[in-house]
């Protein structure tokens, strides 16, 4: 029987439904390597393994050329989530992109960051990328997707206090 946790290397169909579309070796097995699991969404952003789940591919999330967290992608579905809740986004972000006038490419899914070699980035988490992409230069694949994301990348203000206004309220 085979263990619920477990994350195995793509089977050729798997392999196969890649290169169909688009995606080279390289950006399959480089610099590490994609792998499939069967997954549960947890709704929260997250997923855990499941081996009744839908298939999934299994994508690591790199920060400062580590692995930091995994990324599930349901071709299925088009849902994606990271496993530890660490992951905002697949893809390194370096420290001159985007704001030495070069831009960042934002891509809407899994697939067309494997399709571009694993360039640009793939937002996994709207909210906890936002800061981190905050005043970068971001290329969108299009006009409906720029506007998605000038929608969903938004910072929240700062909560701002007032110490008499505050003692005020408590009398």
């Amino acid at each position: 029987m085979r263990n619920t946790d477990e994350v195995s290397a793509p089977s050729q169909r798997a392999l196969n439904w890649l290169i169909k579309r688009g995606v080279s070796a390289a950006a399959m097995s480089s610099p590490w390597a994609v792998h499939t699991s069967r997954i549960v969404f947890d709704g929260c952003g997250r997923y855990h393994a499941n081996r009744l789940g839908v298939f999934s591919y299994i994508l690591p999330a790199i920060a400062v050329g580590e692995i930091v967290d995994l990324v599930a992608w349901a071709p299925a579905t088009g849902q994606v989530a990271s496993r530890l809740g660490v992951a905002s986004y697949l893809g390194e972000i370096g420290r001159g992109d985007g704001g030495t006038g070069l831009s960042i490419t934002v891509h809407r899914s899994p697939l067309s960051w494997l399709r571009a070699g694993r360039t640009g980035t793939v937002i996994i988490d709207f909210d906890a990328a936002a800061a981190p992409l905050s005043g970068l230069a971001l290329q969108a694949e299009d006009q409906p997707h720029a506007r998605e994301l000038r929608q969903r990348l938004r910072l929240p203000p700062p909560v701002i206090m007032v110490p008499e206004v505050a003692r005020r309220r408590a009398a």
